[in-house]
């Protein structure tokens, strides 16, 4: 009588040869199994991805549409800085502050240079801590950036400086266009050490002349080599019991022998100056931050009022 034979296949490790190909079979679905979970697995997380980041585009869409109301307010030559509409709450976690000023309250690095009022900066960045000579180094190299010519003052630096020292900017011989063109200047990392918000200090924007109703005293003490301290006195009488300058209880001066007299200036330093100094100016900085659940946007703006059409001379977004 005819038998199957049950006994092992050789190289079969005793199993029968389909029980093989079934535990081969099973190791295949389960790795296809492994994959695919690691698959979608993957595919959620890019869509969550997805998701979060078209989230946050919508709220930084948000707050940029905050700032921009923001930003009309301020530009409104009838609000003062103090006005409560300038700061405002839109909803939970939604909220516009606009602040603003006279884009004349900063000293116009172009202005300066190119009157050849050099000791201006030189008194300002000695203020800074930094010391006379370095000063003096870095003011001449700023003036020889923005004058033509190969004829360079005596501690500055013109083009073929700029080739020995193996820097791969020269100067471009005329006005600054831009604060990162000015950190080009050969050695202004001098400047940027002492005073890494130099920036807040000075403007290209404004018509020229320092704004003394608004300017810091720093920059009014620099302007006429006084001493900081004593125009900080007259500056916090000037600005009123707030102590904020442009709001309704400003004490402002409106002739330069008024300003002199109150700060003790020679006569000699009205006539040389007169020049560097206004009592207001027709451009505004408007700084507008609009904030939605955590996402934020800073518009800045420098503008000139009552224009028509309106003039943008700085136009920046963060």
């Amino acid at each position: 009588m005819l038998r199957l034979s049950t006994s092992p296949v050789p190289g079969g490790h005793g199993l029968p040869l389909r029980h093989g190909k079934r535990g081969s079979a099973l190791m295949l679905v389960l790795w296809a199994l492994l994959i695919l979970g690691m698959a979608v697995f993957s595919v959620v997380e890019l869509v969550d991805l997805s998701v979060d980041h078209t989230s946050y585009q919508e709220r930084s869409l948000d707050a940029r549409g905050l700032a921009l109301s923001g930003l009309a307010l301020g530009l409104n030559p009838q609000l003062l800085k103090d006005d409560p509409l300038l700061t405002q709450t839109a909803g939970p976690d939604r909220m516009f502050k606009a602040t603003f000023g006279s884009e004349g309250a900063r000293l116009n690095l172009n202005y300066v240079l190119l009157s050849k009022n050099k000791q201006i900066l030189i008194n300002l960045f000695t203020q800074w801590g930094i010391p006379l000579p370095q000063a003096t180094h870095v003011v001449d190299c700023m003036y020889d950036w923005v004058t033509p010519g190969d004829l360079k003052s005596l501690d500055g630096a013109k083009a073929q400086d700029y080739v020995n020292a193996q820097l791969p900017q020269v100067p471009t011989y005329a006005p600054f266009d831009s604060f990162d063109e000015v950190a080009l200047v050969m050695d202004f990392s001098i400047v940027q050490k002492a005073r890494p918000n130099w920036q807040d200090s000075f403007t290209l924007w404004s018509t020229g002349p320092l704004n003394v109703n608004e300017a810091p005293p720093e920059l009014i003490a620099a302007v006429f080599s006084l001493d900081p301290q004593r125009v900080a006195m007259w500056t916090s009488a000037r600005n009123g019991r707030d102590g904020i300058p442009g709001t309704a209880d400003d004490v402002p001066v409106n002739s330069m022998t008024t300003f002199a007299g109150e700060l003790g200036i020679s006569q000699t330093q009205q006539t040389s100056l007169s020049n560097q100094i206004d009592f207001s100016d027709a451009n505004r900085r408007v700084d507008s931050v609009g904030i939605s659940q955590g996402a934020q946007v800073k518009i800045s703006v420098v503008t000139r009022l009552n224009s028509s059409p309106i003039q943008y001379f700085l136009w920046s977004e963060q």
